[in-house]
């Protein structure tokens, strides 16, 4: 999930861009709608509470993926959920990812990343 992460910063540095849509409804919410563009193919669109500054919701133009809902963890927003959707043998399936818990900047032995040595034969 690095996209939740970083997947909206820095945007510009890659090409992309931040285009404002204005003001929409999300499950009845006033909010303002931001599309980023990773390229005129790739687009997320970012719907933040106007009264709030809260994120209601981000999606694709047809919300195949979208999250909802937000955890704090570190000063930062995080999404309560993801839902994700796809069509796949004239079936439509339904994936949802509810994040309980969310830890920023927490510290690991380095012995939880040490990679054996490869063996000649």
């Amino acid at each position: 999930m690095w996209e939740n992460l970083s997947y909206f910063r820095g945007i510009e540095k890659v090409g992309g861009w931040v285009k404002d849509f204005g003001p929409a409804t999300v499950d009845g919410v006033a909010c303002q709608k931001l599309g980023f563009y990773h390229s005129e193919a790739l687009v997320y669109f970012r719907y933040i509470d106007v009264t709030t500054g809260r994120l209601a919701m981000t999606g694709t133009e047809d919300n195949a993926t979208r999250e909802a809902g937000e955890v704090f963890a570190g000063g930062i927003r995080f999404p309560q959920t993801m839902t994700i959707t796809r069509k796949e043998g004239g079936k439509t399936l339904i994936q949802t990812i509810v994040f309980e818990k969310i830890t920023v900047n927490e510290t690991f032995p380095d012995s939880l990343f040490a990679t054996p040595l490869a063996t000649v034969n």
